[in-house]
């Protein structure tokens, strides 16, 4: 079977990052360098790795992380492609031990001393990783420089500044290794620039002239997406503290302009600064409000308040207090941002080139896709290393869900999943999957994985041993039939489960432990006009999607046989259309009768359907068809772009822990700056039932997986339309103690409670909110559902009265010095 996949495919340049301790200025310096010599190398980041929290972070209210979730939230954040330490041991402290593995055998990590090496017999030295700036100059050189330009770029090769890392920071600089001595040389060659000291005039050229420099060059022919509102910020800092030049170096990859000033010639660059800030001020185009845009000016760390102050005060009345704004604190980029009410900066997207790809699947035996990689036009086609660039891969949301598009971001496990082979890291995160390229006009090959083949690969990795229930069988089979979670309206009915649930037949147990009795009842037969009645009544109801008794049939989900009564034993028979003839046999006596062709009942009476396959189990199908309309509203309340991969019901095991899952899924909301990382969600669905459907041992299952996930969220479904007064008093505590504050002051578990009002919804869950009334209409507006998270807090407040989150989390806050003084 052949099916596709709709992608866009980006290149980009190796994000390389160096792990380092924050005041290492060495290290520093020597990776700028390196750096220089880099296609795209002014966006590779450095990430501080330190045991204690600087004291100038200390002072910043900002700060409030451990140093090691600090250090990851960098990794998050950058999600490198690969790693240089600038001494052992680094990669363990920043939870990057999966990487020394053997088996990536330095394809990922190497030690700063290695990063530029020779290849073979080579008497010269390359960056192990990226792709070397001897390719850019070389196209530079035949493209443009070799002819007359009529109007050429000045440009300028800056010398060391004594005693700190200001050139390699702001002019960029060339490593002084006896092999890489070449690079300057064809620098040289093709620019033929000045030889000018690390001063103000230096400065004024690059920055107010547009001269070119090293770390300028390494950013030829990338577009970086910046919006309207991303103005300039003017950094001021101090060139001799390293915290500050990684600060400087790092501010390139978020998406506001930079413009370095040393803090020593701020004084001599004063009219230079306020001549940009007042270009800066102008109107925003197309705004009719007169909104201005405004520059910022950002102090480093190091610099105390009274040094910026006096950095301030020099401006006097230079420029107009509307042009420009102070701050003496960094963005928080370590920390991770899930509240959708503020738009906060994301990374800087760095793009060469991207295009749109069908990607076929061959799914004869192992999913498997290919494309044809993208790769710069100026590069040799062949290297030394396999992540010379990269081809970033991201996937529209309708896609098969037969194949795991949504998978956990992966950036401190890289081996799974193995997505291009066994020893072969692909990054999972915001970009989509990032794949390390070595040659050019490449084709691809990418692994793929089965929706239910992901779900149970990231619950091992979890420590978690999962399989299909037998439940979670049905459900698939369910899923089969209806060509997965697109097909569920033909359920979204009460009626038509009923039906389908009395078609079904009945069980009933009775007795326990060995004297345990199981009984199953015939299934039944219902007319045609039942069936037409019933496909009317929801026409009737509701215009869209259109149905008919013809999407059941075609999906095997009732088939039409013939009704006869045998004449011996007088026992009602059915019989598919292939087992009808002149003489028919009895079920029960089996015994043969003739077909009672001359006494037939009236308006087709005859004719009746009966369910098939999955659909003729009992109780609901085992309870499949709450678990998938459950999982359908998880899939569908929020944006269309919204994607996830799911598994219907696993039996889990950990830690001497037998449970059961009635749906898990990953799940990952639309984000406008790349995708989100995805939350892992768990369901426990119950059918329709008289009195209380919830137990206590439902909720002490729950604990148990929260307790081994600390990341996991909840669906508690029931299909009807209330939680009764005893589940609520179960709920209720259960709820309260999944909303426990995490590191990042959210709730550690959102809990999603959910009704048939929810199960059964027309069109949007907002809209079905809205007709409800009061008090679902108080929830129905965009900020209500926009996300898991607010979905969740909204269906507590409609069903369990609970007051919102902030509230609940002021009142845990109030209730601390209660309890100490106590």
């Amino acid at each position: 079977m052949l099916t596709s996949l709709s992608a866009r495919v980006r290149l980009r340049p190796t994000r390389i990052a160096l792990l380092t301790r924050p005041t290492d200025l060495p290290s520093v310096r020597k990776f700028m360098r390196i750096c220089a010599c880099l296609w795209g190398g002014s966006y590779n980041p450095i990430i501080p790795v330190f045991r204690q929290t600087p004291k100038e972070w200390r002072e910043d209210a900002r700060v409030k992380r451990k140093p090691s979730e600090v250090v990851r939230g960098y990794v998050e954040f950058f999600e490198p492609d690969c790693y240089v330490e600038s001494q052992s041991g680094l990669l363990e402290e920043a939870g990057l031990g999966a990487l020394s593995d053997h088996r990536l055998s330095d394809k990922r990590s190497v030690p700063l001393s290695r990063f530029l090496s020779a290849y073979g017999s080579r008497d010269w030295i390359e960056p192990v990783f990226g792709l070397g700036i001897a390719d850019v100059l070389q196209h530079v050189y035949e493209e443009e420089q070799r002819f007359q330009l009529k109007n050429p770029n000045e440009a300028i090769l800056v010398r060391r500044h004594v005693g700190s890392a200001l050139t390699e920071a702001v002019f960029g600089m060339f490593p002084q290794d006896e092999g890489a001595r070449y690079i300057p040389g064809s620098y040289q060659a093709v620019f033929k620039p000045e030889s000018q000291p690390a001063d103000i005039n230096a400065w004024r050229q690059v920055f107010r002239k547009g001269a070119n420099t090293p770390l300028r060059l390494t950013t030829y022919g990338l577009d970086a997406s910046r919006s309207w509102h991303h103005d300039i910020v003017i950094y001021v800092f101090d060139p001799t503290c390293a915290r500050d030049l990684i600060d400087l170096w790092n501010m390139r990859l978020e998406p506001r302009p930079i413009l370095p000033v040393p803090i020593g010639w701020w004084a001599d660059l004063i009219d230079d600064i306020c001549e940009i800030l007042a270009i800066e001020h102008r109107p925003v185009q197309g705004n009719p409000h007169g909104v201005m845009h405004q520059g910022l000016i950002e102090f480093a760390r190091s610099i105390d308040e009274e040094s910026a102050k006096s950095c301030i005060e020099i401006l006097g009345g230079k420029i107009s207090a509307e042009a420009v704004t102070v701050k003496n604190w960094r963005n928080p980029i370590w920390e991770k941002q899930t509240d959708d009410l503020v738009h906060r900066d994301g990374r800087l997207k760095i793009t060469a080139e991207e295009k749109w790809a069908d990607l076929t699947i061959e799914t004869a035996s192992n999913p498997s896709a290919k494309f044809s990689s993208l790769s710069p036009d100026f590069a040799e086609r062949y290297g030394g290393h396999n992540v010379r660039w990269v081809n970033c891969v991201s996937f529209g949301s309708l896609q098969s869900e037969r194949v795991a598009t949504t998978l956990p971001f992966n950036a401190f496990d890289p081996f799974w999943p193995s997505l291009s082979g066994p020893a072969e890291p692909v990054t999972v995160g915001r970009e989509g999957w990032v794949f390390g390229q070595e040659f050019g006009d490449f084709t691809q090959h990418i692994g793929l994985l089965s929706s239910e083949e992901a779900i149970i690969g990231s619950l091992d990795r979890l420590g978690i041993t999962a399989k299909l229930s037998e439940p979670g069988l049905i459900a698939k089979q369910v899923l089969e039939h209806l060509d997965g979670l697109w097909g569920i309206h033909l359920l979204k009915d009460v009626e038509t489960l009923d039906m389908l649930n009395k078609m079904a037949g009945g069980f009933r147990r009775r007795g326990e432990g060995e004297d345990t009795i199981e009984e199953i009842f015939d299934r039944r037969s219902k007319s045609v006009k039942n069936w037409t009645d019933l496909i009317s009544r929801r026409v009737a109801e509701r215009s869209l999607p259109r149905l008919s008794v013809e999407d059941f049939t075609n999906r095997n989900i009732i088939r039409l046989g013939v009704q006869t009564a045998c004449p011996q034993c007088k026992a009602g028979n059915w019989h598919n259309l292939t087992d009808v003839d002149y003489s028919i046999s009895c079920e029960r006596c089996q015994k043969e009768y003739p077909f009672p062709q001359a006494n037939l009942m009236q308006k087709n009476g005859n004719w009746t359907f009966r369910v098939v396959g999955p659909f003729a189990t009992p109780d609901y199908a085992r309870g499949s068809y709450g678990a998938l309309l459950a999982l359908n509203v998880v899939r569908g309340f929020g944006a269309s772009s919204d994607t996830m991969t799911y598994a219907t019901a696993l039996s889990l095991s950990f830690d001497d822990v037998e449970v059961e899952a009635d749906f898990v899924a990953w799940r990952a909301a639309e984000r406008f700056e790349g995708q989100s990382s995805p939350d892992l969600i768990l369901g426990e669905a119950k059918s329709f039932g008289n009195g209380e459907l919830i137990k206590r041992d439902d909720l002490n299952k729950l604990r148990k997986i929260a307790r081994k996930i600390p990341t996991a969220c909840f669906v508690i479904s029931v299909m009807r339309d209330h939680f009764t007064d005893s589940e609520k008093k179960l709920l209720v505590p259960f709820v309260n103690w999944c909303r426990r504050p995490n590191s990042l002051g959210e709730p550690s578990h959102p809990v999603l409670l959910l009704t048939a009002k929810e199960l059964f919804f027309d069109f949007s869950i907002s809209s079905t909110w809205s007709d409800l009334g009061d008090p679902h209409s108080s929830y129905s507006g965009f900020q209500e559902t926009k996300n898991f998270r607010s979905f969740a807090e909204s269906t507590q407040a409609i069903y369990l009265d609970l007051p919102p989150y902030h509230e609940h989390l002021h009142n845990l806050r109030q209730q601390k010095p209660k309890r100490s003084a106590n």
